[in-house]
């Protein structure tokens, strides 16, 4: 057994509609975690289930999207000398797999954030916003910003210290909220979540009040992964900053008061992290995990060591592994 020491900034909540409280309570967690996982006993048709192909990729993914009938992603092309970005940069495939469409070409630019709504495309190349129809048809520049997560119908980005929510078809900016640290966002539970700028803390604004709330501060330690469920409980990968011997973990934190949770070591480091509505997914140089949501064993399947992409998709998750863009079937 082994110990980390957490401090939670735990924030009521009242109702299902997620209101906040306005009451938070601070809490000193130092909490006993077990040093192994907890495999299923029996073998599972997810683990040994065979990976259904989207598309091939030429050199090494990027951002990854997904819609109800596409894969989307950008790609780094391998040049004899190292990396370069001459070629396709932003490309289509079916989930169902299919052939690939090129929807964006470069000879020397770099492409960056992707994300999809409803009728539009938008992708960062260089540090530039672009956005075209999701066949990558009738593109145009908008703005120099790099950071954004999309919706259904919208864009949320930071303007200096300010959240806005741009339309995706009109390009209005609403503004949110203010927030005194800011960070790579993503949307969850009627929120924009982010990790602040030192790592240490999470922080959450409520689209609906726009009010910006620390919601966990993991003290003397950092974290450089999250993902959030659909009722807001955070998975972190969380790191001792002061250079501790033990491994960091990836640990469930729900934000109000619970003591975190933990889930695995991370020995190998963290490829990725997400969680759709049934179950957490990480991924590492063993391969592929995934845990219920509401607690059980861990069921494992091997994955190339390369693998470096989760994205969930409908009917299951998308990996990039071994070459190509391909479906774990749930």
């Amino acid at each position: 057994m082994r110990r980390i020491s957490a401090l939670l900034l735990a924030l009521g909540c009242q109702g299902t509609s997620g209101g906040i409280l306005p009451d938070a309570r601070e809490i000193d967690a130092a909490v006993e975690l077990d040093a192994a996982i907890e495999p299923c006993s029996e073998p599972s048709a997810w683990a040994s289930a065979p990976l259904r192909p989207i598309a091939p990729y030429q050199g090494l993914p990027g951002a990854v999207a997904v819609d109800e009938a596409y894969a989307y992603w950008t790609e780094f092309l391998i040049c004899p000398d190292g990396y370069c970005t001459a070629g396709p940069i932003v490309l289509r495939a079916p989930l169902a797999g299919g052939e690939r469409e090129v929807l964006f070409e470069s000879e020397n630019e770099t492409p960056g954030l992707l994300g999809v709504t409803s009728d539009y495309l938008f992708v960062t190349i260089d540090n530039q916003l672009w956005r075209s129809q999701k066949d990558g048809s009738a593109p145009e520049m908008l703005s120099s910003y790099y950071g954004f997560v999309s919706d259904g119908d919208a864009l949320y980005r930071w303007q200096d210290d300010t959240l806005l929510r741009v339309a995706a078809d009109t390009l209005e900016e609403t503004p949110i909220g203010t927030a005194p640290e800011q960070g790579f966002i993503q949307l969850a539970a009627e929120a924009v979540w982010w990790l602040g700028a030192d790592e240490a803390h999470v922080w959450r604004m409520p689209l609906a009040s726009g009010a910006a709330e620390r919601v966990i501060d993991l003290g003397t330690s950092v974290a450089d992964a999250l993902a959030v469920d659909a009722v807001g409980r955070a998975y972190l990968a969380i790191y001792d900053r002061e250079g501790s011997q033990s491994p960091p973990i990836l640990a469930r934190v729900a934000g109000d008061g619970a003591e975190p949770e933990w889930i695995d070591d991370l020995w190998d480091g963290l490829h990725a992290v997400t969680v759709d509505d049934a179950y957490v997914y990480w991924l590492d140089a063993r391969g592929l995990f995934r845990k219920p949501l509401d607690g059980g064993c861990v069921e494992t399947r091997d994955l190339d060591a390369d693998s470096l992409v989760l994205v969930p998709a409908p009917g299951g998750i998308v990996v990039a592994s071994a070459g190509s863009l391909a479906l774990v079937e749930r």
